[in-house]
């Protein structure tokens, strides 16, 4: 089922990017990505400003599904072997998800590395198929929609996730934490492809280019992100991806002014600004700074000017519609971001010391809040947490910090190891030293090549660096591990890639194969759901799925009118209130009491 559901969704996406492929010239792994982000702008368009329902813009979009099919086949000669070749490329990773859904189940999947943002996006996805948004304005919700209590305020807060989650919604047979799986496979599936497209200049042969691409998504480059359930980041992924990508092609298209291309570019840009508005802000600057370099290159050239004023002046009609939950959603993001601190980094930050980072003893954790609350400086809080380190055993915290950054946690030491340690330590060293050695002889050739590619990626290193270190000195922690996994595409091409005189080109070696190693190290262990419990982030607080089975009898559930909730957690009422609203249920009139016992939901007909 989820299988079938994932692959029907991006087949069907790359039917929809078929009829606007003769416009705008797409390759085929870029088809899917463009008609997700049209999708995308029609639901934010049409639910907010027009008020529509998404029961009526789903079935708009069916009719334009099979218009798109009817379309694809009366003009495409070569249709079975597009589809065939499409089907490959994610017939693998959609597979793979496919057997951790029939494995471990929905204790694994109801949420990951995040439940509070988990449930948000959930949540407000219910709420938008639910609702119309002058219905979400001003009605009041009763007490079984406990999840619109909790979403309400949230409704212009990066909607795209939410809106995408509505219109699979109208898929009736399955509920809203099943949709809430399929979405991240979709997500996952749609950065493949943007990947094969990236990774295509520096990769000719096919085969070749689609170990890369799988190489990206299963490395922490990207799982990080998943893992996290950073929705609305994964979301926007694979148009940040063809960002980069097309970024690198602004030199060969800026003086003769190719509008095909500055078309897909703006686009992008739209997409990529309206699903994730923070990594809009975040990266323009970089890409800024690129642009005008190259109209100082061609001597300020009037026709550039022009043509560039009419570009922006698109991108920002694009977008305008959406200034709710884009412009004025940012404004309140940038205040919160560089003038607030929020103490959640240390969960999200402490895997760079490695699987023993004492991260989850709360001992450790209220030690290092109560240093955060007194505003303690840097260095205090540093020199606490490698202290705690050592104390608690982690004696190799040093060796873990730079092969944990770039994408090697899972080779870090671990107290469950005992004598293997030893080993451990010596593949350590070497890995540190190697990282260190790619990486100062790759950003020794950046800076003294010359092309378009050494020059973005130049721009984007000084650039993070010098933002890095700022949001360090203001003691924003979290932002700047935000700051970090949003350039991550960046640091995978400096750590997979080998930078020379000549040429850019992937190195195959067993780095590949041990960068892939972390979902399947992560879950190697069903754990409660939880997998291998370390300090990379899967789970905040362990007692959140040790202590409750995440399943309920949806049948008995179905014939519940009205529900009363014996429980204190509020998570544990938005799981049951988002399942008992998502599912079809019977006419009976019965009221119904949930309640908590023997770490099961216990569910009474009064």
């Amino acid at each position: 089922m989820i299988f079938l559901l994932s692959f029907g969704f991006i087949i069907s996406l790359y039917f929809i990017g078929n009829t606007i492929s003769k416009y705008l010239k797409l390759s085929l792994v870029e088809k899917p990505i463009f008609a997700a982000g049209f999708l995308i702008i029609f639901l934010n368009y049409f639910y907010f400003l027009f008020n529509f329902s998404i029961n009526y813009l789903f079935y708009f979009i069916c009719l334009f599904i099979i218009i798109s099919i009817i379309y694809t086949f009366l003009s495409k000669k070569k249709i079975f072997e597009q589809l065939q070749k499409l089907s490959y490329y994610i017939f693998f990773i959609i597979l793979l998800f496919q057997i951790l859904f029939s494995v471990y189940g929905e204790q694994h999947y109801v949420f990951r590395g995040n439940q509070q943002d988990a449930f948000v996006y959930l949540s407000t996805g219910l709420l938008f198929f639910k609702n119309t948004y002058n219905d979400i304005l001003n009605l009041q919700f009763d007490a079984n929609q406990f999840y619109a209590h909790h979403v309400k305020e949230f409704t212009n807060y990066r909607p795209s996730v939410g809106l995408l989650l509505a219109t699979l919604n109208n898929i009736s047979f399955v509920d809203i934490f099943i949709l809430g799986f399929i979405f991240k496979i979709i997500c996952t599936s749609l950065v493949l492809l943007s990947c094969l497209s990236l990774f295509g200049i520096f990769e000719k042969r096919e085969n070749y280019n689609l170990i890369l691409a799988y190489c990206f998504i299963l490395s922490q480059f990207y799982f990080y992100n998943y893992e996290i359930d950073a929705f609305s980041l994964i979301l926007s992924f694979p148009f940040l991806i063809l960002i980069i990508k097309y970024s690198t092609e602004i030199n060969n298209n800026i003086l003769n002014f190719n509008w095909n291309f500055f078309l897909k570019y703006i686009l992008l840009w739209a997409c990529f600004f309206i699903i994730y508005p923070n990594g809009g802000a975040i990266i323009m600057p970089p890409l800024m700074i690129l642009i005008v370099y190259y109209i100082i290159k061609y001597k300020f050239n009037f026709s550039i000017y022009k043509n560039l004023f009419i570009s922006i002046i698109l991108f920002l009609l694009i977008i305008a519609p959406t200034y709710k939950s884009s412009i004025l959603y940012l404004y309140q993001e940038i205040i919160v971001g560089l003038f607030h601190s929020p103490d959640y980094w240390g969960y999200y930050g402490a895997f760079i010391f490695g699987k023993d980072n004492p991260i989850h003893d709360l001992e450790t954790v209220s030690q290092i809040k109560e240093l955060w609350i007194n505003k303690n400086s840097t260095y205090n809080l540093i020199s606490t947490i490698i202290n705690i380190n050592i104390e608690k055993g982690n004696n190799f915290f040093y060796l873990n910090i730079i092969p944990s950054l770039l994408g090697f946690f899972h080779i870090s030491t671990s107290s469950e190891y005992g004598n293997l340690n030893i080993p451990f330590v010596f593949i350590l060293i070497y890995f540190n030293f190697f990282l260190i050695k790619r990486l100062l002889l790759n950003s020794y050739y950046i800076f003294i090549n010359k092309n378009s590619i050494n020059l973005i990626i130049k721009i984007f290193l000084i650039y993070f660096i010098l933002f890095f270190l700022i949001l360090i000195w203001k003691l924003n922690f979290w932002s700047a591990i935000k700051l970090y996994f949003i350039f991550s595409p960046i640091f995978f091409i400096l750590v997979v890639f080998n930078f020379s005189k000549n040429s850019i080109k992937p190195i195959y070696n067993f780095l590949l194969i041990l960068l892939m190693l972390l979902p399947f190290y992560k879950y190697s262990e069903f754990n409660h759901g939880i997998g291998k419990l370390d300090s990379f982030p899967s789970i905040i607080k362990k007692q959140n799925k040790i202590m409750i089975n995440w399943n309920i009898d949806r049948e008995k559930l179905s014939k519940c009118k009205k529900l009363k909730y014996d429980i204190d957690d509020k998570y544990k009422k938005i799981y049951v209130s988002l399942i008992f609203d998502s599912i079809n249920k019977k006419n009976d009139m019965l009221d119904c009491r949930i309640k908590e016992i023997n770490k099961k939901f216990d569910l009474k007909i009064l």
